[in-house]
């Protein structure tokens, strides 16, 4: 799914996140993901608000190897589960792996990447699971998102239908070609 409006559930974090663990991956998500010269792991001091940038091909581009320009998981307060934030959600299964792969899991690439002075803190032992239910308010397609061990699946529950735009199933497409 590479966009849908409504994410169902949370994912479970155990051991749960630390404090900046919990700190960075919340300003993490709030921030636009686009590539900075500072690398992909930066996070502007006030990432809610309006960033300033001089380049607007830049400024529409993310960040090398991130999915999108706004990652739609963040930490509950309690650091215990991912949450998907209200709104438009773009490429959530991909945004879930990359976060897992670059700052959850043991390993995790950030841990060696000499990023922010926060990755001191991290603790790169985490273990995610759970499930949750992805919906497509634009094509009615219908997913399921399972995450066992860190290991993120994808099932189509429903195809969806077409759409004015010409979205749809490619059987759907073909048949009405």
């Amino acid at each position: 799914m590479r966009h849908c409006t409504d994410i169902i559930g949370e994912i479970e974090i155990r051991p749960a996140l630390n404090r900046a663990e919990t700190t960075y991956l919340r300003a993490f998500a709030a921030s636009r993901r686009w590539w900075r010269p500072q690398g992909p792991y930066h996070v502007p001091a006030q990432p809610e608000e309006a960033e300033e940038y001089d380049d607007e091909v830049l400024f529409a581009t993310p960040s090398p190897g991130e999915p999108g320009l706004r990652c739609p998981w963040l930490p509950d307060p309690s650091g215990q589960v991912l949450v998907a934030r209200r709104g438009r959600a773009e490429e959530p299964v991909l945004w879930l792996r990359y976060l897992i792969a670059h700052f959850l899991r043991p390993g995790a690439r950030a841990k060696s990447a000499g990023g922010p002075a926060v990755f001191a803190e991290f603790t790169f032992d985490h273990i995610l699971n759970g499930v949750v239910a992805a919906s497509c308010v634009d094509t009615g397609r219908l997913a399921l998102v399972r995450v066992s061990g860190n290991q993120v699946r994808q099932r189509l529950l429903s195809p969806g239908r077409r759409t004015s735009r010409g979205h749809g199933t490619p059987g759907e497409r073909q048949r009405a070609a």
